[in-house]
């Protein structure tokens, strides 16, 4: 599902409060999902599926988009970006 960036109510549950997240992908292994499924470690994240870890400075990690989840329902939905 997708929802627009000003959106502040969830579409599915109409619940109040939407978790907007960046959404991440990791090169070396194809993952891409929201910032929440990585393991927030000392020098930055560790990957869900690789467990490779990933600094700030990573090249090998990039925001591609960003994410939102209900924290009512748990429905996960994709924010378009602005403008379009």
């Amino acid at each position: 599902m997708q929802i627009e960036a000003n959106r502040t109510m969830c579409p599915v549950c109409d619940g109040a409060r939407l978790e907007v997240s960046p959404l991440f992908h990791h090169m070396i292994c194809a993952y891409v999902g929201p910032a929440y499924d990585f393991t927030v470690t000392a020098a930055g994240y560790a990957c869900p599926k690789c467990r490779h870890d990933i600094m700030s400075t990573d090249g090998t990690c990039e925001i591609v988009g960003t994410s939102a989840r209900c924290s009512r329902c748990g429905r996960e939905m994709i924010v378009s970006p602005p403008g379009k």
